[in-house]
């Protein structure tokens, strides 16, 4: 019960990290509606932005998860890794999006950056 309840966190964040991998949350449909409010140039540019940060947040989030189950950098970043990967593969089987492996980069070097300033804290 115990491993059950310590990895609940990061299967329940990893799940929210995957939903977002559909055509839903494509960067066509968030441009659409920025573009409304700010115009084509500006809506661009946020998008791009924010979407990254998006990223950098969620995986850091994830990270933080992994290593407060393990206290191990190197299972926090295999989880990172593996949903990721998984996050990635799957939006290349929709049809508005891409996998790409920057992204794997991104969301693996936020896992890491999230650990760091976690154990930094403690």
């Amino acid at each position: 019960m115990r491993f059950v309840k310590s990895w609940l966190p990061v299967i329940v964040w990893a799940a929210v990290i995957l939903s977002a991998s559909t055509d839903s949350f494509s960067s066509s449909h968030s441009y659409g509606w920025l573009a409304a409010i700010l115009g084509p140039e500006l809506a661009i540019a946020l998008n791009i932005t924010v979407r990254k940060l998006g990223h950098v947040i969620a995986y850091a989030i994830l990270g933080i998860l992994g290593w407060r189950v393990d206290r191990r950098m190197a299972v926090a970043i295999a989880v990172a890794v593996i949903v990721a990967v998984t996050d990635e593969t799957r939006q290349s089987m929709t049809l508005t999006r891409t996998g790409s492996p920057w992204d794997v980069l991104l969301d693996v070097t936020s896992a890491w950056l999230g650990v760091m300033a976690i154990r930094r804290r403690h």
